[in-house]
């Protein structure tokens, strides 16, 4: 098994959606960490929301709503940011600390 060095990265990411739903429901938010290969982070991390279509948000059942709700994201998605926009963020982020090889 090859051993672990200064430089090896794990990229943790969560993403919110307004439901499981692959083919209606939308990303909402995506959140990364990165870590060295001890878990320890190597900055703060990275948070973007994303402003999805009125059907998805439409489609949110109760239990996505106020889980939504209750963490704030709900308030916050009227500013968030097109997908290919957070999209090209969050790979940026990535990128400044996990070299392409």
């Amino acid at each position: 098994m090859p051993s672990a060095s200064e430089n090896d990265r794990l990229v943790w990411i969560d993403c919110e959606m307004t439901g499981l739903d692959l083919g209606v429901d939308e990303l909402v938010e995506i959140a990364v960490v990165i870590t060295d290969f001890e878990l320890r982070p190597v900055d703060p991390g990275f948070q973007v929301v994303i402003s999805p279509s009125d059907a998805a948000l439409q489609n949110m059942n109760d239990f996505v709503t106020a889980m939504h709700q209750s963490s704030g994201l709900l308030d916050e998605i009227p500013q968030g940011i097109s997908l290919a926009e957070a999209e090209e963020q969050t790979l940026a982020y990535i990128r400044r600390f996990v070299p392409l090889e």
